[in-house]
């Protein structure tokens, strides 16, 4: 009987640094409290902080981390949502993305972005962007001369 095996991808690390207060900030402004940021790739994360709690209010991910938090510090819409979040410090928290070899970082960044936003939902945190959070599913379906047995007829591959 042949047994399961286990594959794993390379190792992602994620090399968080120091947090920014982002509590007064403006929509339309000049930032200079995000211009020390690196402009690597990474994934960044909008938060709320209460008492030894968190709430993730957005999270996102750039190739050039410092070009798009810039941008996203100019979307009319995040700024509101931050600034109007319920009571507790505002927080912008980034990380640059570190991997081994020559795995494709814009790949895994897509995947970890989607992970974070999947875990603040299942925390029924009050995130504004959403998406990423569609599965999409394949279905084999076994016909002709096929006998049941230890398969099922039909198989699902979750992407």
């Amino acid at each position: 009987m042949a047994e399961a095996k286990e594959i794993y991808g390379p190792t992602i690390t994620l090399h968080w640094h120091k947090p920014i207060d982002v509590g007064d900030i403006e929509y339309d402004k000049h930032h200079p409290e995000v211009k020390d940021i690196v402009d690597d790739a990474g994934i960044y994360l909008f938060l709320r902080e209460y008492g030894d709690s968190q709430e993730i209010l957005y999270v996102g991910k750039a190739s050039q981390l410092r070009r798009r938090i810039m941008q996203q510090l100019n979307a009319r819409e995040l700024v509101e949502h931050i600034q109007n979040s319920k009571r507790g410090k505002k927080i912008l928290r980034y990380a640059t993305i570190e991997m081994n070899g020559n795995a494709n970082k814009e790949k895994y960044l897509d995947e970890v972005e989607s992970k974070f936003i999947s875990m603040a939902l299942d925390l029924q945190d009050d995130i504004f962007n959403k998406r990423k959070t569609t599965y999409y599913i394949n279905v084999i379906v076994n016909s002709g001369n096929y006998k049941p047995g230890k398969v099922d007829r039909n198989i699902y591959l979750v992407k």
